[in-house]
């Protein structure tokens, strides 16, 4: 996965993790659009 640069996402967007919605820190390198959280996630 490709950390994401917070001056490369446009102001006002907010990117969520897929499993958890914490804020985004990784995009998928394969699809580059799925976008994750780098730590544990919070679901459930």
């Amino acid at each position: 996965m490709n950390v994401i640069y917070p001056l490369a996402v446009p102001k006002g967007r907010r990117l969520c993790c897929e499993v958890c919605e914490a804020p985004a820190e990784r995009v998928c390198a394969a699809c580059t659009v799925t976008y994750y959280w780098s730590g544990p996630n919070r679901s459930g």
